[in-house]
């Protein structure tokens, strides 16, 4: 009889143990989500308050009011501001992902040489504030920057306008080109080789296996960085700002800052409902990102254990095909705006 009842004892204990860790662990998780609803959830509740004042809400004498939206909503800029970011963001996906996938499979998936250094080299976009960034493209390929006045020196004139929107785009999305490559690339370096490999010698060229084979295989790391890409582009505000607004070009983050100036005194009310247009359209997009990347197990490779990946051999002409286009992109991405800064 004592032994049964030490029986039950000794086994009732790992089962309260077991009770009083999911307790805890349940209460860790009450803790940390409530405090990151704090952390994202007050100011974003703050600015949604104030979309409804009419004046800051720290005035005493400031009041529920739906001014502020009739102003905004009623007002040609704004829809200006939205059709512009619209088009910069989805053209920022347009740049930047295909270029940054494609530097990913040259330098993670293929023999190109000087990898070491152009991975470096890369990645410098990154490191430069946006607007120094857009100082630098001014300075070097401005209207009067050096390279623009050797094209015109060369051709007669200059071939392009970084002072438009397509100039802002082309900017912008070469500049967010590291932010592609550095996912797509962790994706592709823990794909195993053999499916390239079997394609190579099944006749595929290297553009081909690229296309055909590798890119399926990382497409949610493609639709987490063209994603991210896009929110970056209607959150973006160095760029549009030196190339867009010599030209009057307005982008929700620019209008906003011209709120500021608009009556001589700052109107938070009316900055807080451009920026509540912002949530509104960033939410769908995190949500369609979300469903979007549901099923990326699917895209998972099964390779032998402890298979080693072998690079791609470019051969001759695709070396210099593949070292070609990474200058190119080094030249316009990183010589020119470092160039215009020092």
């Amino acid at each position: 009889m004592s032994h049964a009842i030490s029986g039950a004892s000794t086994g009732a204990a790992p089962a309260a143990r077991a009770a009083r860790r999911a307790q805890e662990a349940w209460l860790y998780r009450v803790i940390v989500i409530g405090l990151l609803v704090a952390v994202v959830m007050a100011p974003v509740g703050l600015i949604i308050y104030q979309s409804f004042l009419d004046g800051a809400f720290f005035y005493p004498a400031s009041k529920l009011s739906l001014d502020a939206y009739a102003f905004v909503l009623a007002d040609p800029s704004f829809y200006e501001a939205l059709w512009n970011t619209t088009i910069i963001a989805v053209g920022m996906v347009a740049v930047s992902v295909p270029l940054g996938a494609v530097l990913a499979f040259l330098l993670t998936r293929t023999d190109i040489r000087f990898r070491r250094t152009l991975e470096i080299l890369v990645l410098a976009p990154m490191f430069i504030s946006s607007i120094v960034l857009g100082f630098g493209y001014t300075v070097s390929v401005g209207p009067t920057g050096f390279v623009s006045l050797w094209a015109r020196s060369l051709f007669g004139f200059v071939p392009w306008n970084v002072y438009s929107l397509s100039g802002i785009v082309a900017v912008a999305g070469l500049s967010h080109v590291p932010h592609v490559y550095l996912y797509v690339s962790a994706a592709m370096r823990n794909l195993p080789s053999d499916l390239e490999e079997a394609a190579r010698t099944a006749g595929a060229g290297v553009a081909r296996v690229l296309i055909d084979v590798t890119l399926p295989m990382v497409l949610p790391s493609l639709i987490f960085a063209g994603s991210l890409c896009l929110l970056l582009g209607f959150e973006m505000f160095g760029v549009p700002l030196v190339l867009g607004d010599p030209n009057g070009i307005l982008v929700l983050t620019t209008y906003i800052y011209k709120l500021t100036t608009l009556f001589g005194v700052p109107t938070y009310q009316l900055m807080a409902v451009v920026a509540v247009a912002l949530i509104l359209i960033t939410l769908p997009l995190i949500w369609a990102q979300r469903r979007l990347l549901r099923h990326a197990r699917r895209f998972a490779a099964l390779g032998g254990k402890g298979a080693r990946a072998t690079p791609l051999s470019l051969g001759r002409w695709g070396q210099i095909t593949a070292l070609s286009i990474i200058g190119l992109w080094i030249v316009v991405s990183v010589v020119f705006p470092i160039g215009g800064i020092a």
